[in-house]
């Protein structure tokens, strides 16, 4: 309850300040999204992680890419049986609403170090032929009722906003229990062709699939070791490891906060993690994928000491899923007096993220006719 006081007062005092925060969460909202879902893809779950493979990652950090020419040295490593390299796509089906990890993937090694995936072996050799295949984990492809032969189309958040279209190939299930099928495939080689200069040729991360789990520290090292003093030097860890790494790095920076303000759900499930008093604010996307992990939604909500939301109808939500509090402060920003005492010519004013899905281009088109 005092906390909810604190940020309701201290809110609106400086309205430069909440315009910038406006402006930076569209940022960290998506530098989070990937971090989140990759992280996700990698670990599925750190007690259902491979511990024979390795995740090699930049050693900046995830939102680095590194050269495709990394695949061919890292295989060269022994102790390495496969290696496959994978690209975030960052898309949506249809609306916003509808998100889920979309990934570029190798072809030639996908199934050699990602074992657990199983897609049927007639559905594979066609999604090899086909330049615009993909692959869609068997929940997906249930949740939006998909089917193989059907033509996804996929408009991309990165890439300048334009929708892409995939023929769906197949479909994959995971032969773990809780394993994920979540995901979306598209090949690399076309993501190539008719990606932006500045990204052709580059890997996000590379999944590394060894001989034996023994020489997982032998291996991680000499990796890095490789490329060690290049201009882009990695970090190799095995996924259980990698996995873990995000939930060390959450601990630390929230040990001295008195309080840890949580953007988006999944944000607030590190931070119950975490061990400190917490209030999470929910902006629409989240609680759609709630939907679909209500047990997490549920046990976020109920620890956190305060739900706050950006409409009535995210709020009436949160409380259906058993938030302890909840409060709702509208994202809108006060008209400066100078350009609401200008008449001539009309002024529009947009706080969000320049992209189309958010109706960027039709709202330019209804202002040139006031």
């Amino acid at each position: 309850m005092k906390f909810s006081r604190l940020i309701l007062a201290n809110l609106f005092r400086k309205k430069v300040r909440l315009l910038l925060t406006i402006g930076s969460f569209a940022i960290a909202l998506v530098l989070f999204t990937f971090l989140a879902v990759v992280k996700s893809a990698f670990s599925r779950g750190t007690e259902i992680a491979g511990a024979d493979r390795l995740v090699v990652v930049s050693r900046i950090g995830l939102m680095q890419l590194m050269p495709i020419s990394y695949r061919d040295k890292i295989l060269a490593v022994p102790g390495v049986k496969a290696v496959t390299h994978n690209h975030w796509f960052g898309g949506v089906y249809q609306d916003e609403r509808n998100f889920f990890p979309q990934f570029v993937i190798d072809p030639e090694y996908q199934r050699q170090v990602m074992t657990e995936l199983v897609v049927p072996d007639d559905q594979w050799e066609h999604f090899l032929k086909d330049r615009q295949g993909a692959i869609a984990g068997a929940r997906t492809a249930a949740r939006f009722h998909w089917k193989v032969g059907d033509r996804i189309p996929i408009k991309t958040t990165l890439y300048g906003g334009s929708s892409w279209e995939f023929n769906l190939d197949g479909i994959y299930h995971s032969d773990r229990p809780g394993g994920d099928e979540s995901q979306f495939w598209l090949q690399w080689k076309y993501f190539d062709e008719n990606a932006p200069a500045v990204i052709k040729g580059t890997a996000g991360w590379y999944v590394v699939k060894l001989d034996s789990p023994d020489d997982a520290v032998r291996v991680a090292k000499a990796i890095d070791e490789k490329f060690a003093n290049s201009s882009l030097e990695t970090k190799s860890e095995t996924e259980p490891a990698f996995a873990a790494g995000f939930l060390r790095a959450a601990r630390r920076a929230a040990a001295r906060a008195d309080l840890v303000h949580a953007h988006w759900l999944p944000t607030g499930a590190i931070a119950a993690r975490c061990g400190r008093p917490f209030v999470v604010q929910l902006w629409g996307s989240d609680l759609e994928l709630a939907r679909h992990a209500p047990a997490l939604a549920r046990r976020v909500l109920r620890r956190a000491r305060l739900a706050i939301c950006a409409s009535t109808a995210l709020a009436q939500e949160a409380e259906q899923l058993g938030a302890r509090e909840v409060r709702v402060i509208a994202s809108g920003i006060e008209l400066p007096a100078r350009l609401a005492e200008e008449a001539e010519p009309p002024h529009v004013l947009y706080a969000g993220r320049l992209s189309a899905e958010k109706g960027v281009l039709e709202l330019v088109e209804a202002a040139s006719g006031l």
